[in-house]
């Protein structure tokens, strides 16, 4: 953060995230729907998790720029 005056703030920021997976992302079974697929006979659809997950990361950059164009005003 740099503040060229008492009343302006401009900043940069970065940042990373990182989800491991758990547990829950590799062992889920989920049936989502039934259907009629011939005379007294149903299917079923399932959802799997993945039996390999890959670890998922996010990089954030953000800028930002503040000012008070008054005393009168506060943030």
């Amino acid at each position: 953060m740099w503040n060229p005056t008492a009343r302006q703030a401009l900043w940069l920021s970065a940042a990373r995230a990182i989800r491991q997976p758990d547990v829950v992302d590799i062992s889920l079974i989920n049936d989502v729907a039934t259907f009629p697929t011939g005379p007294g006979t149903f299917g079923v659809l399932e959802i799997f998790g993945s039996p390999n997950p890959n670890v998922e990361t996010l990089d954030d950059f953000e800028a930002g720029y503040r000012i008070q164009p008054a005393k009168r005003l506060v943030p």
